[in-house]
Order: C-alpha cells, then sequence, then structure tokens
C-alpha cells in the first residue's frame, strides 16, 4: 500500500506535559490511495500548480457535522501534532438553499474509531473568515465531537468556548496545524506562534485514539495536500 507516505523524519515535540523524540509521517495526497470515502468522493486533482487529493459532498443535504470524511487507512493517533494545507470552497452547484449557508466546511477528524461512529474535528468555515458580520468572523473555526457534540450544542450550551475567528478565505491555501495532548487541542492557522482556539476538554477523553481522516461537510469542495502526522511517544 503506498498511501501516499512521502517520508520518514525524526523530529523533537514539545507538549504541556513531556518532550518526547518521535517520528513524523509524511503524506503528499497526491493520489487517492488509502483513502477510505464516506459520504464525499475523493479525486486525484491538482489546485493552483499543487498536485492534491479533492475531497467533496455527495448529497447536499447531508452532513451537519457528520461522519462525511475520507479516512487514511493504517493511521493510529492518540497524541501528537497533525499539520496539512488546505483550501475549500462553497459548491456552486449545489443546491441554492445549501449554497446559502454553506461556508466550505473542512478539517480533518482525529482518533476515529474503525466503524465512524466516533472521532474528535477541528474545522474551518473559510468564508467566515473576513465576512462583513462581525458574528459570522466569529465562527470561523470550530471544534466538534462525534455523534454526541455538534455546533448547534456548542452554541447552546457554551456560546464561543468551541469556535473562534481565523484571517482566512475560501480558495486560498491555508496551514493548519492541530495539536493534540490528552484532553486537549491547540489549533494554529498559517504558522502563527498562538493557537487560534484552544479546546480543553475533548469530549471523548485522553485515552480515545483512531484515524485520521479528511472531513468536509454540506456543500463544500476541498483540496488537501502536505498532510503530517507526528505521534507523541510519552517518556
Amino acid at each position: 500500500m503506498t498511501l501516499l507516505r512521502c517520508a520518514l523524519v525524526g523530529v523533537v515535540l514539545a507538549t504541556s506535559t513531556a518532550l518526547a523524540e518521535t517520528t513524523a509521517i509524511t503524506y503528499s495526497l497526491a493520489n487517492t490511495d488509502g483513502l477510505r470515502p464516506n459520504g464525499v468522493a475523493v479525486a486525484a486533482a491538482e489546485f493552483k500548480g499543487r498536485a492534491a487529493v479533492e475531497v467533496r459532498m455527495l448529497r447536499d443535504l447531508a452532513g451537519g457535522d457528520s461522519n462525511t470524511l475520507a479516512l487514511i487507512e493504517g493511521t493510529d493517533f492518540q497524541d501528537g501534532v497533525i499539520e496539512f494545507d488546505v483550501a475549500s470552497r462553497v459548491n456552486p452547484d449545489s443546491w441554492f438553499f445549501v449554497r446559502w449557508f454553506a461556508r466550505g466546511f473542512v478539517g480533518v477528524a482525529f482518533r476515529t474509531s474503525a466503524d465512524l461512529r466516533r472521532f474528535e474535528c477541528i474545522y474551518l468555515r473559510p468564508t467566515n473568515g473576513r465576512a462583513d458580520d462581525p458574528e459570522r468572523r466569529m465562527h470561523a473555526v470550530q471544534y466538534f465531537s462525534y455523534p454526541d457534540y455538534d455546533f448547534r450544542r456548542f452554541r447552546d450550551e457554551a456560546p464561543g468556548q468551541y469556535e473562534a475567528s481565523a484571517d482566512i478565505g475560501p480558495d486560498e491555501w491555508i496551514r493548519v496545524k492541530i495539536v493534540v495532548d490528552g484532553s486537549t487541542a491547540r489549533l494554529f492557522v498559517n504558522n502563527a506562534a498562538d493557537p487560534t482556539l484552544v479546546v480543553e476538554d475533548l469530549k471523548h477523553g485522553p485515552g480515545a485514539r483512531g484515524a485520521v481522516g479528511l472531513w468536509v461537510d454540506a456543500g463544500t469542495i476541498a483540496h488537501f495536500s502536505n498532510l503530517r502526522i507526528t505521534p507523541l511517544v510519552r517518556r
């Protein structure tokens, strides 16, 4: 299985609990080898001069913080760092109502169970990043936990705690880094020194583990490239 794997690189990873030497696994995402789609279509594609994997929703009304993703087979992740480049937009061929509420939803699922019934996810809403409406700008990035904690529940029970603003836009490459350590996840956007979003209570708990997946939601066409997964080895 090729699984788009390009290189193994030794790195040193600093976290809030440990300093660990570990190995980064890099995937070019230049083709669809090793991807298992669920509710999405995947294809090799070029976007803005870069080889990538295109992931798009199969059905207009599917989604809603659902398990619509392309699972990267062979990945087994608990703690560490996930880095990737992503660009997304609203699908112009979607039904009008979907285009009205779609935001180019795109992100990465992690600690995903084999049956896709449980995972954590942090995603972007690129069309919100520079919106004229200040409230929409505050909804540019989001954490949810499938299946019980979607964005609606978080907004009702803890407004503003699980989402944040970010200077991002559609149809542009965005560098994303997610650092996971126990019950905490930190999101960094475009090589920023400070996290855009910090989640301190991942809902499946610190012991959860599983695969990594390329996630999209309603009305979205996304391109993923340059994925690197660095598992944390605790001492």
